[in-house]
């Protein structure tokens, strides 16, 4: 897409210059402008931050003066509003500059950065050399930033501080992951080894500054509070919601989804999901605990599910089918997408990890191929850069957790209904899966809102409000995933507040905008989806005026 394309109008004239200016620290806005660059690490010094709010504030109050008609050009102005003003709303309370989340920082961006670096060619080698050089000024300048936001008041509680700390030093470890110097050591170079080393130590350094200088600021408290909470769901939904409302949503739905569970269990000749769930660990005779191994059988699965979707939904492109499956070198205990690059010179990746026991169980997984690959965020990915009608800054910057992950969770719930309804072991999976995502909402709301837990619940055997051992123990419950990993998980919400939401509420609006498409223009389910995703990323409550608007005008 080239700059000042004319579909997009003033508004796009905009989204030019805010482009233009996020690339002055941003290299992801490099690449969404075609421009060369060699390093891909962003240097997130209090300076980057400020680069990126002083533009936001000019874009917003140009934007304030466009009255766009044409409805490429109205969307892009709701969503740009609606981003900017959100991510303005994060910056103000301190969220941004602050963030220490699990698997959400800089400091994962700085070391995921080497996952999308081909590691093949001469050149490919010399990027790495570019970007290992920069870690330390990286790691540095977050250092930099931490340290004023804390100043300011604005900190993050103990745990997620501890949990980063803790990361750093898995990666820097040669007794954990040491991922930089297991990252060149194929390519016994002198000065790879160096940077490499450098780069571990730097990340060593920055651990010992969040234990030593950041953890003795911080607040004990294991949630945010409404105020914050209010800024941090608007922002990861899109939409306004009743805190109250989702609480009920959430145990509402993990007490349906259970009992389906429990049928599935009796099904299966068992009397309680526990063992059910047992019996299938058992069974599964070919659990999968080699590295190509495991990527064979993401591999096989996702050709499986394309070749559904090819024939029930909708015809699939060359950019859907060109998705690769690796495995991510990092010992995080998680699953994730990446989108490919918009030329598609580097595919969309399918990242995933061994646990800690090396084991993996299919009929458990099934529901995360489906979420991260197809139809969940790779589907999704492609078909809007297919749709050729989206301005750079919205495939880059458009990403709103409530649709994307609303989408991929609403996709999960789909394939259990079309690809795995046949099989009661992949119900279960899938069913497991559907309640971790309900179990999150409760969880969620519950630790950052002090929320009173239910008399008689089918959750947990805690009573007031939650702590963070006892919402351990429900998660691991109530998903089937290790203490350890819901430990993680729980981290997460901690350090994320409100982004757990986007799953299951973000799938529920998802599946009553497509039945209301459907509906009202008598066209099948599946060509609604595909209608929608090709349109690109938007907030939950720009999602819903959209539908609006095509239910009112069919044929724009």
């Amino acid at each position: 897409m080239q700059r000042s394309d004319p579909r997009f109008g003033s508004v796009g004239r905009i989204a030019d210059e805010l482009l233009s200016s996020f690339a002055q620290v941003d290299p992801s806005a490099q690449v969404a402008l075609g421009r060369e660059h060699d390093l891909d690490i962003p240097l997130p010094d209090p300076t980057y931050f400020n680069v990126l709010h002083d533009a936001r504030v000019r874009a917003l109050r140009d934007l304030s003066s466009t009255t766009p008609e044409d409805p490429i050009q109205a969307r892009l102005k709701a969503l740009m509003v609606e981003r900017l003003t959100s991510d303005e709303s994060l910056d103000h309370v301190g969220f941004t500059r602050s963030l220490l989340a699990p698997l959400a920082t800089m400091v994962h961006a700085i070391r995921e950065t080497f996952d999308n670096i081909a590691h093949e060619t001469k050149a490919d080698w010399e990027r790495v050399a570019t970007n290992l050089a920069a870690v330390p000024k990286a790691m540095e300048a977050y250092r930099q930033t931490l340290t004023e936001s804390a100043r300011d008041g604005h900190i993050v509680q103990q745990r997620p501080i501890l949990f980063a700390a803790s990361q750093c030093e898995q990666w820097a470890s040669p007794y954990g992951d040491d991922f930089y110097r297991r990252l060149v050591n194929s390519q016994r170079d002198e000065r790879l080894d160096r940077l490499a080393s450098l780069a571990s130590e730097a990340t060593e350094r920055f651990s010992t500054f969040l234990r030593h200088d950041l953890l003795p600021q911080a607040r004990d408290s294991l949630g945010v509070g409404k105020e914050q909470y209010l800024v941090t769901a608007q922002a990861f939904l899109g939409t306004e919601i009743d805190l109250d409302e989702i609480y009920l949503f959430g145990w509402a739905e993990y007490e349906r989804i259970t009992v389906e569970m429990q049928s599935v269990a009796r099904e299966l000749g068992f009397r309680t999901i526990d063992e059910a769930a047992s019996m299938l660990d058992h069974a599964d005779s070919t659990p999968i605990s080699d590295p190509r191994d495991l990527i064979a059988w993401l591999e096989e699965e996702l050709a499986e599910v394309m070749t559904h979707i090819d024939r029930r939904w909708f015809p699939l492109n060359e950019c859907v089918r060109n998705l690769r499956c690796d495995i991510t070198p990092a010992s995080m205990g998680v699953m994730y997408y990446t989108p490919g690059s918009p030329q598609q010179a580097r595919p969309g990746t399918i990242w995933w990890s061994l646990p800690h026991n090396g084991v993996i169980r299919k009929w458990r997984e099934r529901s995360t191929v489906f979420h991260e690959g197809v139809p969940g965020h790779h589907l999704q990915a492609t078909l809007a850069t297919a749709a050729g009608d989206l301005h750079p800054w919205q495939q880059l910057y458009g990403q709103v957790h409530g649709y994307v992950e609303g989408w991929a969770h609403e996709a999960e719930r789909r394939m259990y209904l079309e690809v795995v309804a046949d099989s009661p072991a992949g119900r279960l999976g899938s069913l497991f899966a559907q309640r971790w995502r309900a179990a999150r909402v409760i969880l969620d709301l519950g630790i950052h809102l002090r929320k009173a837990i239910p008399d008689h619940n089918i959750l947990t055997n805690e009573t007031g409000s939650w702590t963070f051992e006892g919402a351990v123990v429900a998660l691991a419950q109530a998903s089937g995933i290790s203490t350890s990993m819901a430990t993680t998980e729980v981290e997460r919400y901690l350090g994320w507040p409100a982004q757990a939401l986007a799953f299951s509420f973000g799938a529920k609006l998802w599946r009553e905008q497509i039945q209301r498409l459907s509906q009202s223009s008598n066209t099948s389910e599946p060509r609604c989806i595909e209608t929608l995703l090709s349109l690109g990323p938007m907030g939950l409550h720009n999602l819903v005026d959209t539908v609006t608007e095509l239910v009112q005008s069919p044929r724009q």
